[in-house]
């Protein structure tokens, strides 16, 4: 495979639903595409940087800069080679695992296809459909937060992530188990509390939540160890799995039950398996996260999330997020039973490729922003 050159595509979406989190409500999606021109064919990819740094460090406007300042060059200045072999080449730049990951997603797509098989094919994945669930952002009260919960688990979510801070009144969470006593329950806190406020996570050990996500920073591992020694929940991270390595760390510490992996965040799909290998070896259940993708990534993460090993519904569902509309034209819907498919489920992809192409006339009215870079 040689690349005889690179397009990105900036796309200023923004979410029809604005979600608010402990760090802070999401209402624009910038989303940049990576488009790839091989002797393969064609490929693309989708950068899951936010607007605002954070998630994490990188953010949209940085993974932009990044990659033409620095990827992309480096890229086009490799001999021909495969995917993996490519990629390589910017293994000596550090960090930036969004921007990378998305690179490595067109790479992979122009050359799944060009060989006619799906991610799923690749991946070794058997199973046609997926569970899938949705998200539900802090809300202004008790009851605006169950009618949330009511409209995603009546549109077929089978598991409901609930967005929570520290402060917030638990109370609101009994309200929605009391509703649904059945349903399949997670509350995210990205990070908000401290190991001085375990008195309020003690308090909701009894709602039966599949996990408690994130509930300590990004970096103290320790105090989510301590954590899980102390709560019958079982405890999530996200944010803190920033890398395979890291995710070897966490499980190492004993600091998670459940481990929430993304492929954009880990840095792509070869950096996912090995993560999610470190998770089989120790028996640590894993699920799909999302990071408000169109459908064309969130397709190729349900390939990955159709792996053995995932034990929760991932951030799978097409829910109608962006105003603009949606790179594949596909129906804006919460996974329904249409098409043969059970409710809360969605399919998946067996045609070349990562994902169905971008439209590329949905791509030409979205794209505020493109810029070519040829290989010299």
């Amino acid at each position: 495979m040689s690349i005889a050159g690179i397009e990105l595509c900036w796309l200023d979406l923004t979410l029809e639903r604005p979600v608010s989190t402990a760090r802070g409500a999401h209402a624009a999606r910038p989303v940049i595409v990576v488009r790839v021109l091989t002797s393969a064919g064609e490929g693309f990819g989708e950068c899951a940087a936010l607007a605002e740094p954070t998630y994490g460090y990188e953010h949209a406007e940085g993974a932009w800069q990044v990659m033409e300042s620095r990827l992309v060059p480096r890229l086009l200045a490799e001999p021909p080679g495969s995917p993996a072999g490519l990629m390589s080449a910017l293994a000596g730049l550090r960090g930036h695992r969004m921007a990378k990951a998305a690179i490595e997603m067109a790479l992979l797509d122009a050359d799944l296809r060009a060989a006619g098989l799906s991610l799923a094919e690749h991946l070794g994945v058997s199973v046609d459909r997926v569970p899938a669930g949705a998200v539900v952002g802090r809300m202004e009260s008790q009851e605006r937060l169950v009618e949330e919960v009511a409209r995603l688990a009546d549109g077929g979510a089978l598991r409901v992530r609930i967005k929570w801070s520290a402060g917030d009144p638990n109370e609101w969470l009994r309200a929605v188990r009391e509703r649904f006593p059945e349903l399949l329950l997670q509350v995210d806190a990205n990070g908000s509390y401290r190991p001085s406020g375990v008195a309020e996570l003690l308090e909701i050990d009894s709602l039966g939540l599949a996990c408690i996500e994130q509930p300590f920073g990004a970096d103290d591992l320790l105090a989510h160890a301590w954590l899980a020694e102390r709560i019958s929940t079982p405890v999530c991270l996200d944010e803190s799995l920033s890398s395979p390595e890291r995710v070897a760390e966490a499980v190492s510490l004993g600091a998670c039950s459940l481990a929430c992996l993304k492929p954009a965040c880990l840095g792509g799909f070869a950096a996912a398996l090995e993560a999610r290998e470190t998770c089989l070896r120790a028996g640590v259940g894993m699920w799909c996260g999302g990071m408000f993708e169109t459908s064309f990534a969130r397709i190729a993460n349900a390939a990955f999330a159709a792996l053995p090993g995932f034990v929760l519904p991932g951030d799978l569902s097409t829910e109608a997020r962006f105003v603009e509309g949606d790179l594949l034209g596909l129906s804006p819907e919460v996974p329904s039973p249409a098409g043969g498919m059970p409710p809360g489920t969605v399919r998946v992809h067996r045609g070349p490729g990562v994902a169905p192409p971008p439209d590329p006339s949905a791509l030409a009215r979205l794209a505020s922003r493109r810029e070519w870079f040829p290989a010299s």
